[in-house]
């Protein structure tokens, strides 16, 4: 049996074969090829290992079309106006559904907050002071003398500040019930925004979806792995240097037989 022996890559080995082969030694010849045959192998499988999820042999790789430019170009710029609009408008969408929240937070807080005061409240406290009153001017004018005339004035001094509260009240009421209304229209308008902000979401989407359902389709016809416009062409870079490595490796393989023979030793 006999092994071939594996000459590794150093640097001081290689600057020493190739100097040697150019003073017409065979022998070095022959490291320098099996040498520069062991590390293009590394590099092959580096670079292979860069084209992941394709696999496949060299001469598939070699055979898969490249896309043309123009394809690229609309495909790229597709792919970049819709995944943009449909940022923006989830944006919108976002900014909207805190409007809402924060509108609603002011309407509940002017619900919590609202005094109602009713209109026959206030008439009636306005009715009992009315009443009183009629009684002091009779007993001012002399036809009714009431039996305690300072308890009376006391009472109506009371009721007249309980009118004008409850008036007050009625009209302070008022200025909230119209700040509520005026909240619940603030909330409904959002709402809306909000309702046609996510329809538009959606339609985003799905332009999303579809032009990344056209460029699949594309890389389908084309036999490319599912990658983004911008990564394919970071692949196809990566695959004409793994390719490179192919040639390499099969003009390396084509010399290796032949110079191995030189290395070859009795097991």
């Amino acid at each position: 049996m006999a092994d071939h022996a594996v000459v590794a890559v150093e640097p001081g080995l290689q600057t020493a074969v190739e100097a040697a082969r150019r003073q017409g030694d065979p022998d070095c010849q022959a490291a320098q090829v099996l040498t520069l045959h062991a590390h293009n192998e590394v590099e092959l499988a580096d670079a292979s290992s860069r084209l992941l999820p394709w696999s496949g042999t060299a001469e598939t790789l070699r055979r898969l079309p490249v896309p043309p430019e123009e394809a690229l170009l609309v495909a790229g710029n597709r792919e970049f106006a819709t995944a943009a609009a449909h940022t923006e408008e989830q944006q919108t969408e976002d900014r909207l559904r805190e409007q809402v929240a924060a509108r609603m937070l002011e309407r509940d807080r002017l619900l919590h907050s609202e005094i109602g005061v009713s209109l026959a409240s206030v008439a009636e406290a306005r009715l009992s002071r009315d009443r009183t009153w009629t009684e002091l001017r009779a007993h001012v004018e002399g036809t009714r003398l009431l039996p305690n005339p300072n308890e009376t004035i006391h009472q109506f001094e009371e009721l007249k500040s309980e009118a004008d509260h409850r008036a007050d009240q009625r009209f302070l009421s008022a200025e909230a019930s119209g700040r509520l209304a005026q909240a619940n229209a603030a909330v409904a308008t959002v709402e809306l925004q909000l309702v046609q902000a996510s329809a538009r979401v959606q339609q985003a989407a799905a332009a999303q979806q579809q032009a990344a359902a056209v460029w699949s389709a594309d890389l389908a016809d084309w036999s490319l792995p599912e990658l983004s416009v911008s990564r394919l062409r970071e692949w196809l870079t990566l695959r004409d240097d793994a390719l490179g490595n192919g040639c390499m490796r099969r003009s390396l393989a084509m010399q290796s037989p032949r110079v191995g023979q030189r290395w070859t030793r009795p097991g």
